[in-house]
């Protein structure tokens, strides 16, 4: 008879520990430093895509959390020596494209709603975070079974889909709805396409499953079938 208990489980993170924005580049640089001359940090190792986000998909995503967005938050490590030695690289699994738009954004290589980051005048709301989260894989087979998992599922919504939303929406604020004051980045985008063209560490806490991501902004973000998310 089949049972629930006898369905084999993907990797569990070791551990994993929020990281606010304004912390990302520190903690990378200690994770680096920890590594140093030894194993060391893999932003980018063999089996992962280049950084194929186009500008467009960076700002779609950080304005969604810029906005309160939740989903997308887990960025997925594998380090065999965590915490003890730290002899084989500690390697990035999953998040590869959605850290690099946070930290080209902080970069000022981009401006969201019309600004920069250095342009706005407080400090980052304390709820933008990352949650690192770190396995202990032992063997390459393990790393690169884990990346397929987390990476060849799921099918975006197609361009008609998301149409037939916006329509439904359209439909329930009604002709008299006033427009938000604020547009999106990416409207803020397409109407300058259509202008003739002239001269933007936290809590530690231990264990969950390691889980791919969803909402409503992948299909901008992931693009083609062929450009799946990392």
């Amino acid at each position: 008879m089949p049972r629930f208990n006898d369905i084999s489980q993907f990797p569990h993170a070791h551990y994993e520990v929020d990281v606010s924005w304004r912390y990302i580049e520190e903690t990378l640089k200690s994770w680096a430093d920890t590594a140093d001359g030894m194993g060391g940090l893999d932003l980018s190792p063999d089996y992962q895509r280049a950084h194929v986000w186009t500008r467009e998909q960076q700002i779609a995503y950080v304005e969604y959390q810029l906005r309160g967005g939740e989903v997308g938050k887990n960025i997925v490590f594998n380090s065999p020596d965590w915490g003890h030695g730290y002899k084989r690289p500690t390697e990035l699994i999953d998040g590869k494209q959605r850290l690099e738009a946070v930290r080209a954004f902080l970069r000022d290589e981009f401006p969201i709603l019309g600004h920069l980051f250095s342009e706005y005048t407080d400090k980052l709301p304390q709820g933008l975070t990352f949650r690192f989260r770190v396995c202990t894989l032992e063997s390459r087979a393990e790393i690169l079974q884990l990346y397929l998992n987390i990476n060849a599922g799921g099918t975006p919504h197609t361009p008609e889909e998301l149409d037939r939303v916006r329509a439904l929406l359209a439909e329930t604020n009604g002709p008299s709805q006033t427009s938000p004051t604020q547009p999106s980045t990416s409207a803020l985008l397409a109407e300058r396409a259509l202008t003739p063209s002239r001269k933007v560490a936290g809590r530690k806490k231990k264990t969950a499953a390691t889980t791919g991501l969803g909402g409503g902004w992948e299909q901008m973000l992931r693009g083609p079938k062929s450009q799946r998310r990392k």
